[in-house]
């Protein structure tokens, strides 16, 4: 996310987009050096509320790592995670507030670096997104996820309406950092709802899916030139019951489709060869230990004629990977043209023949 809002501010000059990358991972450097060297309570105190720490010290731990990891990435991202943007903009926040006590230049070297690379009025539009270097989430988030106020009287509101309450997995995340009584209250309210309702049979409901694609819709398929991947999660997401939620943030990316009340994964696939079904395999496991969710289920659209090379080493369709301790179901949707018999195209030719 952070590149792609410094990719808008520095579109070309790739000296101060470098820059930029570099404030930015220096600034999490630091982070991860007081976490290292100073009390861990005395360092996350600063960034998450105390409840969260409480209840998830090593996990708060473990999104600095992450943001690290992002940050030093070639990988452009559009967006992260409501507990990764948190994090940022607190440590973007704690940082600002560190350079104002500041007495000295701290940033001088950098500063005459730029004016040696770029225009003065660019070295000094630099210098100054320094120290404001959190303007960029408020200007691209604006409160949503930044701030604990609004969560808070977002799921009071939910609390008072249970009846409409709805928790998308970004509610589920930020639900995270409440204070004791409303998360213990939200998580009732959720068990109170799963009680009620019957466990999904996401396995059944994906077989019966395959079976209807098979034999009814197989044509709006084939018109495609190109088969789009989105257009078959919505169909398939439209299809199961419950609906569940698309796009979801993952740690790494956005799975297709999550179910948080069955604790599964679903994410779909056009079939373009068995490096790129492996690699499939690859982001769904890592998306289910993001979620440390057991189960995941792995959908590919096939439009080849003929079983492929997956398909011929298994021999079965559906099949099951596992990985430790994930349970990957791979099912595969044949939606190719059906090759007529040559009994049947030799009947319609001579009927042809003496009409």
């Amino acid at each position: 996310m952070f590149k792609n809002c410094i990719c808008s501010l520095f579109p070309s000059d790739p000296a101060m987009y470098e820059f930029a990358m570099r404030t930015y991972s220096g600034i999490l450097d630091m982070e991860l050096d007081m976490l290292e060297s100073l009390p861990c309570e005395e360092n996350l105190d600063l960034i998450f509320p105390r409840a969260f720490l409480s209840r998830s010290p090593e996990k708060a731990k473990r999104i600095l790592y992450d943001l690290q990891d992002i940050a030093d990435s070639i990988v452009i991202r559009e967006t992260l995670p409501p507990l990764l943007q948190y994090a940022l903009y607190r440590i973007l926040r704690g940082h600002e507030a560190f350079l104002s006590d500041m007495d000295s230049d701290i940033y001088a070297d950098e500063k005459r670096f730029l004016k040696k690379i770029c225009s003065p009025e660019d070295a000094e539009y630099c210098y100054w997104w320094i120290f404001s270097i959190s303007d960029d989430f408020i200007e691209q988030y604006g409160d949503d996820y930044l701030s604990l106020e609004i969560w808070e009287m977002k799921f009071l509101n939910m609390l008072e309406h249970p009846e409409t309450a709805y928790f998308d997995p970004d509610a589920l995340e930020m639900l995270e950092l409440m204070p004791n009584d409303i998360y213990d209250r939200v998580q009732n309210l959720i068990a109170e709802r799963e009680n009620r309702r019957q466990p999904a049979d996401l396995f059944g409901g994906i077989i019966s899916f395959k079976e209807h694609v098979e034999r009814n819709i197989p044509e709006v398929f084939r018109s495609q030139t190109k088969p789009d991947e989105a257009f078959c999660a919505a169909l398939l997401q439209t299809y199961l019951t419950p609906r569940g939620f698309r796009e979801a943030h993952m740690a790494g990316g956005r799975s297709d489709l999550i179910y948080p009340f069955e604790e599964a994964i679903v994410e779909v696939k056009i079939w373009r060869g068995a490096q790129y079904f492996e690699d499939g395999v690859a982001e769904l496991a890592e998306y289910m230990r993001s979620q440390q969710y057991a189960v995941g289920y792995y959908v590919i659209f096939d439009h080849t004629k003929g079983p492929n090379s997956i398909l011929k080493e298994k021999g079965t369709n559906p099949f099951e990977i596992i990985l430790d301790a994930l349970h990957i179901y791979c099912i595969f949707i044949n939606t190719a043209r059906p090759v007529p018999s040559k009994k049947n195209q030799t009947e319609r030719k001579n009927s042809k023949q003496q009409e």
